[in-house]
């Protein structure tokens, strides 16, 4: 759940997305080529000395040209799941496809969100 607030986002949470992001450009392979940040930890990186709220997920665009057929989203899911990441799920207990979780730290999940790119 994001904070309602500026006050509810922590450097700690904001820092285990950076590093989430560092893990999937590492064990991704080639499906990295075919993404890129959007969101809210784009600020940190273009920004660093400016007042940062923060943010508590991870943003992808993916571009689909790399994801064209079933077989190769299988294998970019199977990577996700070697990195720790299971699949989200709504309110109602349903998988979403573009969202995964992995639990971090004490206590601590990080969300990464796929997006397209249209």
């Amino acid at each position: 759940m994001k904070p309602k607030h500026r006050g509810g986002y922590t450097r700690e949470h904001t820092t285990l997305c950076e590093r989430t992001l560092l893990t999937l450009l590492r064990g991704l392979g080639p499906w990295k080529k075919g993404l890129y940040l959007a969101g809210g930890l784009v600020p940190h990186f273009l920004f660093a000395e400016t007042a940062y709220a923060g943010t508590t997920d991870v943003d992808l665009v993916l571009d689909l040209e790399l994801l064209a057929d079933i077989e190769a989203y299988r294998t970019l899911e199977r990577n996700l799941r070697d990195l720790g990441f299971e699949r989200g799920e709504s309110d109602e207990g349903r998988a979403q496809h573009f969202r995964w979780t992995r639990a971090i730290a004490q206590r601590s999940t990080i969300v990464l969100d796929l997006m397209c790119d249209n």
